[in-house]
């Protein structure tokens, strides 16, 4: 018997390379990036991580825009022609990061910043939430649908109004879907990311305390545990962030 897919919508090499090679163990895998390149490369990162793992799990690759209705479309079609039951959806696409002055900030930063998070988030919940329905029960794990929300989905600092306004609209969506498909079987949840994640990109920021910065791996353990939590004792929000994180 084949598989179910966990679908992961924002690959990169921070959190979703961490939490593909997690999800892997368990799953084979569909990969969402705008860029073919982007998406080719961490399938490749992940198979050779998994090399010689029984079973090889089947990596799927699918370049599309998240905020296009028709792109999202044609990936309902892919996942209906793989014909394999969808018991994961993870949204980790980043969104738009803008410190500005209100005053100073042109408008169109709010559009961009909400069409990363909630509009993307709205489209790919619409697309992937009927496969999770029709999965409910099947499974000794629960079908989940996990958010990566940020420090600015619970606190809005000053100059910090269009990335803010975003993700706090992400955090709303979760909340409402939650209340919805919870009682159906979907386990929906949001892990805030309150801290500065360990990548490449951030190799200079804080290096001069150990564990300041959030490890992916770690991260990806925490989306584990959420997929793995039992409906007894389901929750919603998870805030992580590092010991030395001041909030």
């Amino acid at each position: 018997m084949s598989r179910a897919l966990a679908v992961i919508a924002g690959v990169g090499p921070g959190i979703s390379l961490s939490v593909a090679k997690s999800f892997a163990s368990t799953y084979d895998l569909v990969l969402i990036s705008r860029s073919q390149n982007s998406v080719d490369n961490l399938k490749s990162q992940i198979t050779a991580g998994l090399s010689g793992s029984s079973p090889d799990p089947k990596i799927y690759t699918f370049a599309g825009d998240v905020t296009s209705v028709s792109s999202m479309s044609d990936l309902k079609s892919q996942l209906q022609s793989l014909n394999q039951p969808v018991n994961v959806a993870i949204y980790n696409v980043s969104s738009s990061f803008v410190r500005k002055p209100f005053l100073e900030t042109d408008p169109a930063y709010f559009e961009t910043a909400f069409k990363g998070s909630p509009y993307g988030a709205v489209l790919f919940s619409q697309t992937l939430l009927p496969f999770l329905l029709e999965n409910t029960g099947k499974s000794d794990k629960n079908p989940t649908i996990i958010f990566t929300g940020a420090t600015a989905s619970f606190k809005s600092n000053a100059q910090m109004s269009t990335f803010s306004s975003g993700k706090f609209a992400l955090r709303a969506i979760v909340h409402s879907l939650s209340k919805e498909f919870a009682p159906q079987g979907v386990h929906v949840a949001t892990v805030n990311i309150d801290g500065v994640v360990d990548t490449p990109r951030t190799a200079s920021y804080l290096t001069n305390v150990k564990d300041a910065k959030m490890k992916p791996e770690h991260i990806a353990h925490i989306y584990w545990d959420v997929h793995n939590q039992p409906r007894s004792t389901w929750s919603t929000e998870f805030d992580i962030r590092p010991f030395m994180e001041k909030w």
